[in-house]
């Protein structure tokens, strides 16, 4: 069990030569630079995020917190919008990185960005973070990139997660229920082991007595 801590870096992209900073996650600062080497920047300032002991995140194998369904099937429908509108993919890359309210998508669509301004497809750039976006829908943009119809596979995309996200609720709503009954007779058996058990058995009691 390792600990994930988050530190801000600045480093510069090793093609353009610019010098860009964020924030990522890793276990220590050699484990941040080789994570930026790998996506092609040259870290110059790695610090550790200031963050209490209670805000620390403990990486559990098997437990890893992923990007919810129905916030990739937003994603897809925002992008597939924007491409479809003729935007060009690194204005829409740039867009949807700023909107984005999930941190751990908006962080690894900075990467992504990184990566395809670098001169990676965008479909590879997306298969560097499998954590995010799973590879169903890297194939299938993939696909799209391939064909020259990207647009439409992320809309396919979008549907495709939109209609996930609503079984997964379907399915949760269904489980919740039988739950919530079982605690409400839990809770009145208690009730009545606890408070009306004891009064009958006080009555029987007093009219033995008598």
């Amino acid at each position: 069990m390792s600990l994930i801590e988050e530190y801000t870096y600045r480093a510069v992209d090793a093609t353009g030569g610019g010098v860009v900073k964020g924030t990522i996650e890793a276990s220590s600062e050699n484990a941040v630079a080789s994570k930026l080497r790998a996506q092609g920047l040259t870290p110059l300032e790695v610090s550790l995020t200031s963050k209490t002991g209670l805000n620390r995140e403990i990486a559990i194998p098997g437990f890893a917190r992923r990007v919810k369904v129905a916030t990739l099937a937003v994603f897809a429908k925002q992008m597939a919008g924007l491409i479809n509108a003729g935007l060009p993919l690194m204005r829409t890359l740039a867009i949807l990185t700023e909107q984005a309210e999930d941190k751990m998508l908006r962080e690894a669509l900075a990467r992504v960005h990184a990566s395809v301004e670098s001169g990676s497809a965008f479909s590879a750039a997306l298969a560097q973070h499998p954590d995010v976006f799973p590879p169903l829908m890297v194939s299938m943009v993939r696909v799209g990139e391939a064909g020259g119809f990207l647009g439409q596979s992320l809309t396919t995309i979008a549907e495709t997660y939109k209609n996930d996200a609503e079984l997964q609720d379907k399915i949760k709503s269904a489980t919740t229920y039988p739950l919530i009954v079982l605690s409400i007779a839990i809770v009145g058996v208690i009730a009545m082991v606890t408070f009306v058990v004891p009064v009958f058995e006080g009555m029987f009691k007093s009219l033995g007595s008598e």
